[in-house]
């Protein structure tokens, strides 16, 4: 959710963007970024961790779109 990073203290923060990229660089998992995914507005979300109904879907569909074409290869 827009505005979600801010809400975690720091260190939480430093020690997530550090996981996030020693996972990125991996070779033996899709790591799918919040670039892959549709933008979504706080419309979407039921409080700063939980998707609403229609962020569910917006996601669900993108990642279902991810799957097939790693099927594909």
């Amino acid at each position: 959710r827009p505005g979600y990073e801010s809400t975690l203290p720091q260190e939480t923060l430093a020690h997530y963007r550090a996981l996030v990229e020693r996972l990125s660089h991996r070779r033996d998992i899709t790591f799918v970024t919040p670039k892959d995914l549709p933008p979504l507005g706080v419309d979407d979300f039921l409080d700063f961790t939980h998707l609403a109904d229609s962020g569910r879907a917006r996601v669900s569909e993108r990642l279902a779109e991810i799957l097939a074409d790693l099927d594909g290869r």
